[in-house]
């Protein structure tokens, strides 16, 4: 049987990494409006710690979409792939 390596996490390589994060929890209607904003601090926080995996990682941010960050905000996505041809 063949077993599965896990990669580690913290091991970081060179590798170009970008990381959109969503407005999910500051434009969602399920959410009490008191605490989105909390949320998504907690959720932008949470994906910033996936820079770690690359040492050229960057975020950005579409928080005026959805979770569909490339139906609601794709100019953010295609910055994102411009950026990542422009790194190599």
């Amino acid at each position: 049987m063949r077993q599965c390596r896990r990669r580690n996490p913290t091991r970081q390589s060179a590798r170009p990494v970008r990381i959109i994060c969503a407005g999910t929890a500051i434009n969602s209607p399920f959410l009490p409006v008191h605490a989105r904003p909390a949320l998504q601090a907690r959720w932008s926080d949470l994906q910033s710690q996936f820079l770690r995996l690359s040492s050229d990682a960057k975020q950005s941010f579409a928080l005026h979409s959805g979770h569909f960050v490339q139906r609601d905000a794709p100019e953010v996505i295609t910055e994102a792939i411009r950026d990542l041809l422009r790194s190599r």
